[in-house]
């Protein structure tokens, strides 16, 4: 997407940004358990066809582009999660490098 046709009435989703966290257990150990960073608007568009096939020389495919305002808070190890569904991070970019929108490339479903 072009930065200058994207604009804040694109993003039409609430989510949920979380963080995979461990939780300790009182015995020296803990679980794991996402937890929430926020509750971003997004805008979420699925990949191309031509998105999928270059990510498949990739470890992990990229299923889906989310954009959301900058957080500086945000790591590649991050999940967007929006109506049940997992988006797992798997890359980060400051779009034109202005701190006001990021395009975040997320594959759904797995860990």
């Amino acid at each position: 997407m072009n930065p200058c046709d994207l604009h804040a009435g694109l993003l039409e989703h609430h989510v949920l940004l979380q963080r995979l966290t461990l939780v300790p257990d009182g015995h020296g150990g803990g679980t794991q358990s996402w937890a929430v960073l926020g509750t971003p608007w997004a805008y979420i568009v699925p990949a191309s066809a031509w998105e999928n096939l270059k990510s498949m020389q990739l470890e992990s495919p990229i299923t889906h582009t989310i954009y959301i305002r900058y957080r500086a808070d945000i790591k590649a190890r991050d999940r967007i999660v929006h109506r049940g569904r997992n988006f797992n991070i798997r890359s980060i970019i400051d779009m034109e490098e202005k701190k006001i929108f990021l395009e975040l490339k997320a594959e759904e479903g797995v860990a």
